[in-house]
């Protein structure tokens, strides 16, 4: 998003200390407004719903063979996901999570 115009040493001090991060991943924000946020803090040339759309883009997908254990596990098993995963990135991870009984964020929880 920032076409390297800033070092890996900058991009990881920013995101550690962008608190609408800490609030996204806890569910006390809406990502529009961690959109906004993080535009601002990084001086993005992109408007929320632009940076929402490549920030979800972000999660590629699950690993190979995945699908075909929780198969195999699933005819003997419940299965269930608990993920850390911000809501933004849930939205990209429902299909994912499809072989599963029940599959919830930890914010969706309510356990942080």
């Amino acid at each position: 998003m920032t076409n390297g115009a800033r070092s890996v040493d900058y991009c990881r001090d920013v995101w550690r200390r962008l608190p609408e991060l800490d609030f996204l991943e806890r569910g006390a924000v809406a990502p529009a407004q961690f959109a906004g946020a993080y535009i601002r803090e990084w001086e993005l040339a992109l408007d929320r719903p632009a940076f929402l759309d490549e920030f979800k883009r972000w999660v590629v997908g699950e690993l190979d063979g995945v699908a075909a254990l929780l198969e195999r596990l699933r005819r003997r098993f419940r299965l269930a996901c608990l993920s850390n995963v911000n809501v933004a990135h849930w939205e990209r991870c429902v299909e994912p999570v499809r072989n599963h009984d029940d599959a919830a964020t930890l914010s969706q929880a309510g356990f942080i």
